[in-house]
């Protein structure tokens, strides 16, 4: 894939994605990264997984389309037997987890191959209950994502409370 072509796509490194929660941090387009060599096309129907150092959980789930270092696999889902959503849950298990770390090959930066990756067996509901599973996943992020604006609130009331302490603002003489 000829990278001048997508200069104004973002580009997601396994650096740009965030251990264990998966969140997409520090994204720059191609043109700004100068990259060199391959890389791979994704977009909102692919799970980004990172091959190397499984042991950090590297898996993203993109809402939009860009390319992908070749340290990561595109993992494109087939909408007629899965969703997005579980196959998420599923690569970010313990279980899952576990196992790409025992079949990683390589010493100083193990990496799990595509095969081994795509051999793992799970379990596989019909798709109406995966939908379920999804709406209750999207139900308990929403609750964490308002608690964490509370709590980002609640620090800057905090640190506003303590300037005016310190600055003797709080009782009246």
């Amino acid at each position: 894939m000829k990278s001048q072509n997508y200069a104004d796509y973002p580009l997601i490194g396994i650096d740009n994605i965030e251990k264990n929660t998966g969140n997409i941090i520090n994204i720059k387009t191609v043109r700004e990264c100068d990259i060199k060599g391959s890389k791979y096309y994704f977009n909102s129907d692919h799970i980004i997984y990172s091959k190397i150092r499984p042991y950090l959980n590297k898996v993203a789930s993109p809402s939009f389309e860009g390319l992908c270092s070749t340290d990561a696999y595109p993992l494109k889902i087939n909408k007629e037997k899965t969703n997005k959503q579980f196959i998420l849950s599923i690569l970010r298990s313990k279980y899952f987890v576990n196992y790409a770390i025992r079949q990683s090959k390589g010493a100083n930066i193990p990496r799990i191959d595509q095969k081994q990756l795509l051999d793992y067996k799970t379990i596989l509901p019909d798709l109406k209950l995966q939908d379920e599973f999804e709406y209750i996943v999207e139900q308990i992020d929403a609750q964490k994502e308002i608690m964490r604006n509370s709590l980002k609130e609640l620090e800057h009331n905090f640190h506003s409370l303590m300037q005016r302490a310190f600055m003797g603002e709080l009782f009246n003489d």
